[in-house]
């Protein structure tokens, strides 16, 4: 400081200081704080000005100035519970659309029974071995000379095929390799197990004698094939997978039904041949007659078969009645493990498109096949897809191998049984984890009533002058207007999960979208703040006091001199004389 002095007056001149980080004397009134407590502050400052204009509820009173810290401390318990409880919830409803996307219901108890397509039927022989064919073949290898053995001799050979319907008989070692010798003789070498089975089976045109479809009589032959079976060959109608080789057929058009009843359904009349019976896999006579889905191998095995016995000199009434399955197109964009099943086009299978019981016998053959290289004549050993080979049936020199194992695959888990505790039985189970039930599917059932028959001569539309000895007649047909149709589809859409959680939301804390938008708003403005507010070369913040302007005061010197008591009276006496 400069004092000057001129004619009585005292100049004092005052000059301005800066404050800054170079001055020791100004460093108390300099705040210095690093990035990380600068970013502190400022977000609690955001912090209390979103609880302060928030819309939830109850968040203002954390920031009120009048509240006490107990209350605060109260108030932070509650929301923190609150929350806790909320985030249970919606972690539980997102829980069960992940883990539950899936619902089946019943669409409709009335789905016209004319949509249904009429189910496949197989009418199996209980004779397995025609004894006329048996003898035919029998004499054939006597006349080739290829063995010393009487017919009669072949003949009870030959018997010994029968052993491959059930490879868990236990024959005789040395019969068996005798007949194998003959045959292998008499092939001169390997021989086709298929076609020999195929050809001492009983043969549909000679056991179906007249039928009748939709209300229409057609020649047997044309409505029926034959097919293999889980029983081998037998006469199956609207079944329209064709044998075990792929050809450039058109495809078969799967029948389906007009009306209702007993005339607009199947109507077969049978012929037994009591005296051809040979080999019979059943300790009964007469015939086995299975309904299954058209473009499923029937199979006791994997599952949606329906069978019934019909013996000689029976009526029998077979009443139909079906479930029908689909699952919607939006549920095809869920994974297979979470819908729980395949649809038809989605994976094709060695036999076409996908279904279940396809998987499962596919899945069998895949096992037999590792473990004895053959396939069992009566399953559908088609060729591969792009393949110009079909695997070859198995002989009589694999049925050690068949019977060692079989055991195994008479028991099949497919997937959904994943969690059964199988540990035990692995060793005679198989595990079918890729295969899926279809998402497209129709199960029948049947509900059968029989009336007997007496023989002699009929004169009926259906047998006219007709004698009856031994012979059946079945009838196959829906007799209801309505089924039942089954639907199955995803159990939450996003919007409905949307729904659910911002409900939840809403009665815990009062969220809804505007508090979104709230909370997006006040983050960019905490970003913002942050972002202008930082100096990226320098990590302290430095407060400086602006600059003030010098100032120039005068002093007199009189003013200085304390005045006397006389001249205080004289003062105030000119102040009273103005007035």
């Amino acid at each position: 400081m400069r004092t000057d002095v001129t004619e009585g007056k005292v100049q004092i001149k005052a000059r301005t200081s800066k404050v800054g980080a170079s001055n020791a004397w100004a460093s108390s009134i300099t705040k210095r704080s690093s990035l990380r407590y600068h970013i502190f502050k400022t977000f609690v400052k955001y912090v209390s000005l979103y609880c302060e204009q928030s819309t939830l509820v109850g968040y203002k009173y954390l920031t009120e100035p009048r509240r006490t810290w107990i209350e605060r401390i109260i108030w932070i318990a509650v929301h923190l519970t609150t929350i806790c409880i909320l985030v249970y919830f919606v972690i539980d409803a997102y829980t069960a659309f992940t883990t539950l996307p899936m619902v089946t219901s019943v669409e409709s108890d009335h789905y016209p029974t004319n949509q249904i397509t009429f189910p496949a039927i197989a009418i199996c022989s209980i004779n397995r071995i025609s004894r006329r064919s048996a003898m035919k073949m029998a004499m054939k290898v006597y006349r080739s000379n290829v063995t010393k053995l009487s017919s009669d001799e072949i003949l009870e050979l030959i018997e010994q095929l029968g052993d491959a319907y059930n490879s868990m008989h236990r024959f005789e070692i040395t019969r068996y390799d005798e007949l194998n010798r003959v045959l292998l003789d008499f092939y001169e070498g390997d021989y086709d197990m298929d076609a020999i089975m195929k050809e001492l089976t009983p043969q549909c045109t000679l056991m179906l004698i007249k039928c009748l479809f939709n209300g229409n009589e057609y020649n047997c032959s044309e409505l029926f094939s034959f097919e293999k079976t889980q029983d081998g060959y037998c006469c199956t109608f609207n079944y329209i997978i064709k044998g075990n080789t792929n050809n450039d057929e058109e495809p078969m058009e799967v029948r389906t039904v007009k009306d209702l009843g007993i005339e607009r359904g199947l109507t077969v009349v049978m012929e037994p041949f009591l005296d051809d019976y040979f080999y019979t896999f059943l300790p009964v006579i007469g015939w086995k007659v299975t309904l299954f889905n058209p473009t499923d191998y029937p199979d006791n095995i994997s599952g949606g078969v329906t069978e019934v016995l019909v013996s000689p000199l029976l009526e029998s009434y077979l009443e139909i009645e079906a479930v029908s399955f689909y699952s919607t197109g939006q549920t095809k964009s869920y994974p297979i493990s979470k819908r729980k099943c395949i649809f038809p086009n989605e994976i094709r299978t060695r036999y076409g498109d996908y279904s279940y019981s396809d998987c499962l016998v596919d899945c069998r053959e895949q096992l037999i096949w590792k473990m004895c290289k053959c396939i069992p004549f009566y399953l559908p050993t088609r060729t591969e897809v792009n393949s110009k080979h079909g695997r070859r049936a198995c002989t009589l020199t694999d049925m050690p191998c068949l019977n060692h194992y079989k055991s195994k695959w008479l028991t099949v888990f497919p997937h959904e049984e994943d969690t059964l505790n199988i540990t035990m039985n692995n060793y005679k189970s198989l595990h079918c984890k890729s295969c899926y039930p279809s998402c497209q599917d129709v199960v029948y059932t049947m509900h059968s009533s029989f009336s007997t028959m007496q023989p002699g001569f009929y004169e009926t539309s259906l047998l006219n002058n007709f004698n009856i000895v031994d012979q059946s007649i079945i009838h196959v047909f829906f007799s209801k207007y309505g089924t039942v149709r089954l639907k199955q589809d995803i159990s939450y859409t996003w919007y409905e999960l949307l729904s659910d959680i911002g409900g939840i939301c809403g009665v815990f804390i009062g969220f809804s979208l505007i508090s979104v938008v709230e909370l997006i708003y006040f983050f960019i403005l905490l970003l913002f703040d942050l972002y202008k507010s930082y100096d990226p070369n320098s990590e302290e913040i430095d407060i400086e006091i602006p600059r003030k302007e010098a100032t120039m005061y005068t002093i007199y010197w009189n003013e200085l001199v304390p005045k006397t008591r006389i001249e205080k009276d004289l003062l105030r006496h000119r102040k009273v004389e103005r007035y």
